[in-house]
């Protein structure tokens, strides 16, 4: 039975959610093996898609301090704060022994849609995977202007109507990395981008450590029940947090770069993948 890793942790910054995200593709990339992860943030921080013009993606001027980082995955601009469950799943591109893991960008995209609807299921929202679109979606210009909640992609899982789980996916060397949003709490809007459904000044409760351990449980049972993976559940590591937390002062210098983690990462020295 193939192997997965649950790396669970609560309440990290903006920086280091990012960059942790990062060195799961690199360590993907080096050991072919398979991570998912489910954290929370603290504070909260607006995230904006690999390719979208900074300029366009928010308001600037309406920020008030809150964290902006440039993703290395595509998509459009999200504020995610601490009410928010976020996840991420990085693997060899070859699936790491999983078939259903190792097809098209849609084929895994489309496979761990499933295994997210599943989760959402399981935490009590009845959800369903999109078949197609929303009208407007192809829109080009959408891309740089609109807020990831205002719509709806291929594969994204709707609750009662709204999107509750927004991802974004990447092939990077030998890895891929897809990470997204679960709005379980709701979308609590932020100033800097307004057309997110809802007020601005919106606040809803934190996920907690006791959220976390009743959602890691069903995050890996969705995993186990769906892939036949073997998942096993821990937190990072001294050493891991201490790596990661360097590459993490990498990002916030290089904020709104177009990152190339895995050969970032793979030059720092104090950040090799050997020790791991």
């Amino acid at each position: 039975m193939p192997n997965a890793t649950l790396l669970v942790h609560h309440a990290a910054d903006p920086y280091f959610n990012m960059a942790c995200d990062e060195w799961m593709a690199a360590h993907a990339d080096s050991s072919r093996s398979i991570l998912i992860r489910l954290y929370s943030w603290q504070p909260g921080g607006i995230t904006i898609g690999r390719h979208q013009r900074e300029e366009r993606a928010l308001r600037w001027d309406l920020l008030h301090g809150t964290p902006v980082i440039r993703r290395i995955t595509g998509g459009r601009a999200i504020y995610h704060d601490p009410s928010e469950l976020t996840y991420a799943v990085a693997m060899p591109t070859d699936g790491g022994g999983v078939e259903q893991l190792a097809g098209s960008v849609a084929a895994v995209s489309r496979t761990l849609s499933e295994v997210l609807s599943d989760f959402v299921t399981a935490l009590g929202i009845e959800a369903r995977v999109m078949s197609r679109s929303a009208p407007g979606e192809a829109d080009t210009a959408r891309l740089h202007t609109a807020p990831c909640f205002t719509s709806y992609a291929r594969r994204e899982i709707l609750a009662d109507g709204r999107k509750v789980v927004a991802s974004a996916q990447r092939r990077m060397g030998q890895a891929v990395l897809q990470h997204g949003s679960v709005k379980l709490a709701g979308i609590v809007g932020h100033a800097a981008l307004p057309d997110i459904p809802g007020s601005p000044n919106q606040m809803a409760d934190a996920v907690t450590r006791s959220d976390i351990d009743t959602a890691k449980r069903l995050f890996a049972n969705a995993f186990e029940t769906r892939l036949g993976l073997s998942v096993v559940a821990r937190e990072l590591s001294a050493d891991e947090r201490g790596l990661v937390a360097r590459y993490a002062s990498y990002v916030a210098s290089h904020h709104l770069r177009q990152r190339d983690s895995i050969k970032q990462i793979a030059s720092l020295s104090s950040l090799s993948l050997d020790r791991l």
